[in-house]
């Protein structure tokens, strides 16, 4: 019987802590911005990062990348995604 006790309150505490999220800020929607734009270079409207509770709302516009190819003939539908720290260094998208 303890031993399913225990299991129990294992089960419960870490369904509690895995839905525990840091809190959304402007500095970390700039650290984001900042990390996107080494990979994608700082083309203005191209990444878009915007606190909103606990999550970031993350926009990507490869559009404007794609003007920039020679005779370009592309189309990019905008990227986007919520993403939430995890605040042990992983994230939830």
């Amino acid at each position: 019987m303890r031993v399913l006790t225990y299991s129990l309150s294992l089960i419960a505490s870490l369904c509690t802590t895995s839905a525990l999220a840091v809190p959304a800020t402007q500095a970390g929607a700039d650290a984001l911005i900042a990390t996107f734009q080494t990979y994608l270079g700082t083309t203005a409207g191209v990444v878009s990062v915007q606190p909103t509770g606990e999550s970031y709302a993350v926009k990507l516009d490869l559009s404007a990348l794609a003007a920039k190819l020679p005779d370009a003939r592309v189309s990019v539908s905008p990227i986007e995604m919520q993403l939430t720290d995890n605040g042990d260094g992983t994230w939830g998208v």
